[in-house]
C-alpha cells in the first residue's frame, strides 16, 4: 500500500515521490510561496500576515521595507532578510529539486488543502506532499517529536508510522531532523 507523506517544510527537503503538472503562471506564484518559507526566522504566522496585508506571496515578495514593518509584525531580522531577497536556500534551486522529485506544494488556502490542519492555532502555510492526496487522507495521524530523540525513540517512532501507514493512515509530520523524519522513513517503508 502506497503512503501519502506531507511535510510542513521546516527542514530541507529530502527525496519523496509523487507527479504533477502545472502552468508558469502556477509556478512563479509556487516559487514565491516557496521563497516565503525560505526566508530565515519568518514562520507560518508571520506569513500568514503578511499575505493578509499583501494578498500574493508574489506581492509580499516586492514589497519594501517600509511597507512590511507597517504590517504589524515586529521590525525585526526576518522582515529585513525577506525585503533583502536573503533565502537560507535559492527558491529557484529548492523549486527544481521539488519538481525533479516530483513533490507537490499545498498552500493554505488550496482546495486540497487539510481542512483539519485549518483548525489549529498555527497552520502551516505551506506542506510538501508525496504520493496522491486521496479521500481516504481524511483519517490521519500526526507523528511528531523531538529532534534529539534516542535512537530507541527513533526505532519505535520508524516502527509504528510504517504499522499506521500499511494499515491504510496518512502519516502526517514536520520535516524537522529527529522523531518526524523516522515517521517519514517508516511511512515511506510502508
Amino acid at each position: 500500500m502506497a503512503a501519502q507523506n506531507i511535510f510542513d517544510g521546516s527542514e530541507s527537503i529530502q527525496d519523496r515521490s509523487n507527479s504533477h503538472s502545472i502552468s508558469s503562471e502556477q509556478e512563479r506564484n509556487r516559487i514565491a510561496w516557496l521563497s516565503l518559507k525560505l526566508v530565515p526566522g519568518l514562520g507560518n504566522r508571520s506569513i500568514l500576515r503578511l499575505l493578509e496585508v499583501f494578498g500574493s506571496a508574489e506581492r509580499v515578495l516586492a514589497a519594501r521595507l517600509r511597507d512590511l514593518c507597517e504590517t504589524g509584525l515586529a521590525r525585526d531580522k526576518p522582515l529585513h532578510a525577506l525585503a533583502a531577497k536573503q533565502f537560507v536556500r535559492d527558491p529557484q534551486t529548492e523549486w527544481t529539486y521539488l519538481k525533479n522529485k516530483n513533490f507537490r506544494l499545498i498552500c493554505i488556502g488550496d482546495d486540497d488543502y487539510p481542512s483539519n490542519l485549518l483548525k489549529i492555532p498555527d497552520p502551516p502555510a505551506v506542506l510538501f506532499s508525496s504520493g496522491a492526496l486521496l479521500p481516504r487522507d481524511l483519517v490521519s495521524i500526526a507523528v511528531v517529536g523531538s529532534r534529539y530523540a534516542s535512537p530507541a525513540g527513533l526505532i519505535f517512532a520508524e516502527s509504528l508510522s510504517s504499522d499506521l501507514a500499511f494499515s491504510g493512515l496518512t502519516v502526517v509530520s514536520g520535516l524537522a531532523l529527529g522523531i518526524d523524519s523516522a515517521a517519514h522513513r517508516g511511512a515511506l517503508k510502508a
